[in-house]
């Protein structure tokens, strides 16, 4: 499981631009961590999914964000 933080301008800018599908499984994976931000519980799987829609929409910084979390996760398994 990959954990990524998101504002809720980031939240509202992608649910712009993604598909209804997409937009439900985010905000059902979405846990508030802060005030202005929430915590996304995902599989890894949904998180390269999340990055390459994000790139291909033009939401780079969104993408690298998720992209940074999966580069965490597998430097991780890499020190074990």
């Amino acid at each position: 499981m990959v954990s990524v933080s998101l504002t809720q301008a980031d939240l509202m800018l992608v649910g712009d631009r993604v598909s209804e599908n997409t937009r439900e499984r985010l905000k059902a994976a979405a846990t508030e961590g802060t005030p202005e931000g929430y915590s996304i519980e995902m599989t890894e799987d949904a998180a390269r999914e999340l990055a390459s829609k994000t790139a291909n929409l033009g939401l780079t910084a969104l993408a690298a964000k998720v992209r940074e979390e999966l580069d965490g996760l597998t430097s991780q398994r890499r020190q074990r």
